[in-house]
């Protein structure tokens, strides 16, 4: 239970947050606790080696310029919002009627492929029955077409 204490006081420790008496009493326990050294060692190396290569620059005018910005942005977007949900729409319905029109232009340059075939009426009236009668081209089927027919 004293380790947890103490292992709670090492961060003020290490920055010399601590009362004297507080300071003194966690200094008495590293010399004896093993565990707790360790701790505060490990604990030491992380927070000195974080703190080593900071220099900290305050420009004491950075947060004014900030917040100026801020509030420069909240006006000026506030109005395009507005903007936007009328024309985003009307924009892409736009779109949409302009690519129609050209698909509509292109395809009037080609020509219609309504390619008419002379068959003769014997043949067709056979492929009328066949398709009539006959479902599907299986394997059955051709060989009973085979058997039908006069071609021998």
């Amino acid at each position: 239970m004293e380790c947890q204490k103490i292992r709670n006081k090492l961060v003020d420790y290490i920055y010399k947050d601590l009362e004297k008496s507080s300071a003194e009493h966690v200094a008495k326990h590293l010399v004896i606790c093993e565990d707790c050294l360790d701790v505060y060692s490990k604990i030491s190396n992380v927070l000195l080696s974080a703190n080593l290569n900071q220099e900290v620059y305050t420009d004491d005018f950075y947060s004014t310029r900030l917040m100026a910005k801020i509030e420069n942005r909240k006006t000026t977007s506030s109005g395009m919002v507005f903007l936007n949900k009328i024309y985003q729409p009307a924009l892409l319905a736009a779109m949409v009627v302009v690519g129609i029109l050209i698909g509509v232009k292109i395809s009037d340059k080609f020509p219609a492929t309504n390619a008419t075939a002379t068959v003769n009426t014997k043949d067709m009236v056979l492929s009328q029955l066949a398709n009539e009668y006959y479902v599907s081209n299986t394997r059955d089927e051709i060989l009973e077409n085979y058997y039908l027919t006069d071609k021998k």
